[in-house]
């Protein structure tokens, strides 16, 4: 039979993480090359340099509460994104000894059967990628959309609020400047949408395997080669066990605070919701921005509990 090609799915995943500066080709992560000169100069201006101009506009604007509770919000669901970064160039090693094992002999399918498990999983990864990528977008052009809808940008209104050390309400600085957030949002948005679907695929694989060993366990036990057969499935079980343990050491704090600071991102929409007034234009985008946060948080408690639910409950399905 031939070889499966976990990766083949994930390809598209690892190309854009290589162009957001995320991926480097060697295996034992960053090193001094032009590289990781690009992945400085991608983290610092559209990873760094976005959220400290709305962090210092933020503390700069705190009298009306409307307008606090609407940059605070996107501040929040814009931090995240730089610290992901961080945490995912801190254990690129890791990462990339992970994608390595995806191609494992002990982890390929042996039957059709199996092959078709492993298809419905990669598939649920798929569609729930293209979901997640159109929520993103579509919050992302609103966002942006708001001072052309409402008018505002005669007044040389951003479509982000956020303070430069320079006088940005005069042409062309203004433009110069409306571009700059453009490119670097999109940046930003990209970078969280790629990255949570990174840890997403390593979490999908693992329920795949799951499904794959209780299969061999369930139809392939009954033969002649009991013995043989039972000490693979113990070593698979094994490897499942540390690829799991390996993507909880790597990524347990980056889940952890992505739900914190989501959970708090939607308590600051709700609030934000009733203050703003219904008819304007900002409210689609704070609605959209709401349900891609929302999704952001679905998919890795669904994923995640799936994860913990099946590896722990293999030992009963094995008996």
């Amino acid at each position: 039979m031939a070889v499966f090609d976990w990766k083949s799915t994930f390809r598209p995943n690892f190309k854009m993480l290589k162009i957001l500066g995320l991926w480097p080709d060697n295996h034992d992560g960053y090193k001094f090359d032009w590289y990781a000169l690009y992945t400085l100069f991608c983290v610092n201006l559209c990873f760094i340099a976005p959220n400290f101009t709305q962090i210092v506009d933020l503390f700069l604007n705190t009298s009306n509460l409307e307008t606090f509770t609407a940059r605070i919000f996107l501040t929040l669901s814009e931090i995240m994104v730089p610290i992901k970064a961080f945490c995912h160039i801190k254990n690129i090693s890791k990462g990339k000894e992970l994608t390595q094992k995806l191609n494992a002999s002990i982890f390929q399918p042996k039957t059709v059967t199996q092959r078709n498990l492993a298809q419905d999983q990669l598939n649920i990864w798929k569609a729930s990628f293209r979901i997640f990528c159109v929520s993103c977008f579509m919050a992302s052009v609103l966002e942006f959309s708001f001072p052309i809808l409402d008018g505002t940008y005669k007044e040389f209104r951003l479509a982000i609020p956020a303070w430069f050390p320079y006088d940005f309400k005069r042409s062309p600085y203004f433009h110069i400047t409306y571009l700059y957030q453009t490119v670097s949002v999109s940046f930003l948005t990209t970078a969280d949408v790629i990255l949570d679907m990174f840890v997403v695929a390593l979490i999908i694989f693992v329920n795949a395997q799951c499904d794959i060993l209780c299969d061999e366990l369930k139809n392939n036990l009954s033969c002649r080669n009991f013995h043989s057969k039972f000490l693979q499935c113990v070593e698979h079980h094994k490897a499942i066990l540390s690829f799991k343990e390996t993507i909880n050491s790597s990524y347990e704090m980056v889940i952890f605070w992505q739900t914190l600071v989501s959970s708090l991102a939607m308590a600051l929409t709700m609030f934000h919701l009733t203050v703003v007034k219904f008819e304007s234009s900002e409210v689609y985008g704070t609605v959209m921005c709401g349900m891609a946060t929302s999704l952001e948080i679905a998919l890795y408690c669904w994923f995640g509990n799936e994860a913990e639910l099946k590896v722990q409950l293999l030992p009963k399905r094995e008996s």
